[in-house]
């Protein structure tokens, strides 16, 4: 006997509609991907999914549409996690959600510097560096006063 499934499925004509890009991002945050991964996964670049969510694009390829009704549809959830828990660092537990959307801000920002080569370099001279003093005063075990 089949299971009932727990909601109907949802059919994707192609264009974006605010469920649809409503389903969108609760999918990929219920899954925890960041746009880089995701867009990987479909093969397009980090905004173009970015903009399916948004609204900014209003329609997709043909040949993107039954992949993302797929995706929504939960279709891809088991091959996505398997993405998503592989391990990215050597630590026994992955950092806490703030912190990886503040390196997903901080990836994106770089990319969006990519025409502005000094702008880039300063962006990675700064975090670098916050980096560094944060290791330091921990190190000294004289923490600084939050920023």
């Amino acid at each position: 006997m089949a299971k009932p499934q727990k909601n109907p499925r949802i059919t994707f004509n192609g264009k974006f509609t605010s469920e649809i890009r409503q389903r969108l991002r609760e999918k990929r945050h219920e899954l925890g991907l960041p746009f880089h991964v995701i867009a990987e996964f479909f093969d397009v670049n980090w905004s173009t999914f970015r903009k399916w969510e948004t609204g900014e694009t209003m329609h997709c390829t043909n040949v993107m549409r039954p992949m993302l009704e797929d995706f929504i549809n939960g279709d891809y959830d088991e091959a996505l996690a398997n993405l998503v828990r592989k391990p990215i660092l050597t630590l026994s537990s992955q950092p806490p959600e703030r912190v990886c959307q503040a390196l997903e801000t901080v990836a994106n920002t770089y990319t969006l510097c990519a025409k502005y080569p000094t702008l880039a370099e300063n962006l990675i001279r700064k975090v670098e560096l916050v980096a560094q003093e944060t290791l330091r005063d921990l190190v000294s075990a004289k923490p600084q006063k939050k920023r």
